[in-house]
């Protein structure tokens, strides 16, 4: 059973608005924000490891992004169908 809960916190307008737009840039929830940048936050043995598989997932998409693109790593005799059966 999920149980979703919601609570209140004072904070400034600009701050909830730095927080989303962060949480968004991150592809993350801002609640995903908060147990990842929070030191406690998460430490009371509730840690998400959604969190942690976010960061991952992130680290590996701009890693992708840094490959080279635009033109094959092999070239075309090297992708041929002949090329498997040949020596």
């Amino acid at each position: 059973m999920i149980k979703s809960m919601s609570a209140e916190a004072e904070m400034k307008s600009e701050t909830v608005k730095k927080l989303v737009s962060l949480a968004r840039t991150k592809e993350v929830t801002v609640e995903e924000l908060l147990y990842a940048c929070v030191p406690g936050l998460a430490g009371n043995g509730n840690a998400r490891t959604e969190t942690g598989q976010s960061d991952k997932i992130q680290s590996f998409i701009e890693w992708a992004k840094k490959l080279p693109t635009g033109k094959p790593l092999l070239s075309d005799d090297a992708i041929h169908r002949r090329s498997i059966y040949e020596g």
